[in-house]
Parts: C-alpha cells; sequence; structure tokens
C-alpha cells in the first residue's frame, strides 16, 4: 500500500499505519537501529542523542550473548550481530518535532510502514512523510519517490523545445516531421 515515510509503526498498528492517529494512543514498539549516545550512553535510534545533543554511533549486540561490537559478527560467540532491536517510541513527540522543522501547521494524515526490512532497520526522518504527505507523495520500499509517465503519450516535439538541431535529430533515425514531412 502506499506509504509517506519509511518509518516503522508496529504490527499492532493495524491496516491504516498513519502515525498522526497513532502517536495520539500513546507508544509504539518496534524493531529499528539501535544508536548509542558515546557521552550519556542512551540507546536511541536518532543520529542525536535527545537528552544531550551528541552525536550518536551504532552498535551491534549479539542476539545471543548480549555482547556489543561494532563487527558483522560477535567477537566472543561468532553470531551474526544485529544492528537493531525492539524499541518503544513516543511518536507525538518525534511529530511535534518534525511539523515545527518543515513549517506545517497541520496534517491529518502520514503513513508509515509496518516494519522495516533492511538489514540495519535506519528510518527515514519523519519530516519526509510530512512533506511527502502534503504534496500527495508514495515512496516505494527502497526509499524512491517515481513517477509513472507510461501513459503520457508524446505526440511530437519541436527541436528547440528538446535542444536539439535537425542533424542531430536524423542521426538518430527522425526523418519526417508530425505532417509527414522530410526533416
Amino acid at each position: 500500500p502506499p506509504v509517506h515515510v519509511l518509518f516503522p509503526v508496529g504490527f499492532e498498528a493495524g491496516r491504516n499505519r498513519n502515525i498522526i492517529e497513532i502517536a495520539k494512543k500513546g507508544e509504539v514498539s518496534c524493531e529499528i537501529v539501535r544508536k548509542e549516545c558515546p557521552t550519556c550512553h542512551r540507546i536511541t535510534f536518532m543520529s542525536r542523542c535527545p537528552q544531550c545533543g551528541d552525536a550518536t554511533e551504532m552498535v551491534a549486540v549479539c542476539p545471543k550473548c548480549r555482547t556489543k561490537s561494532q563487527q558483522d559478527k560477535c567477537p566472543a560467540c561468532g553470531t551474526p550481530n544485529r544492528f537493531y532491536e525492539r524499541q518503544t517510541i513516543s511518536l507525538q513527540q518525534l511529530i511535534n518535532n518534525a511539523l515545527q522543522k518543515t513549517g506545517v501547521k497541520r496534517i491529518n494524515e502520514v503513513k508509515g510502514v509496518k516494519g522495516l526490512t533492511s538489514k540495519l532497520k535506519q528510518p527515514e526522518a519523519i519530516e519526509k512523510g510530512i512533506l511527502r504527505a502534503k504534496y500527495g507523495l508514495h515512496v516505494y520500499k527502497d526509499g524512491t519517490i517515481r513517477f509513472d509517465a507510461t501513459d503520457a503519450p508524446l505526440s511530437h516535439f519541436k527541436p528547440k523545445e528538446i535542444r536539439t538541431s535537425i542533424e542531430t535529430l536524423k542521426k538518430l533515425g527522425y526523418t519526417h516531421d508530425y505532417m509527414g514531412l522530410s526533416l
């Protein structure tokens, strides 16, 4: 289904996945990237620590022995590490901050995803979703927005509109104009 932002809202969110409505209900629990503040050691998913404002670092944890490291495999037991963990997120403050940053006064619907499928489970900023929702844009699971022009036929053009000479058009295989006359 079309979504505005690659931000997880959990599987309890239902089919709608409207972040604005879910935020009114309280917190969500989801698997999301695990980052740690090197100063105050707070665990978060954000790039900056919400407590002290320092830049956070991604820290992997072994799902078996809970050893922390920066490596793909646990140095203690050799199990593949996870760069994400289940966290409880209060969405209301995130939405309020995002609305303030984007300058959007009010928005009724911003659709998120149930969960992230990438290895790191790094979410997009909610600001992106707010702006996409404002302009009616949707994002694919790879983070791209696409424009479908398959039903927009191109019947004719003028060489100056595409900044091309007649000689170049002849080299590309164009032989006649829209009226059937030779170029």
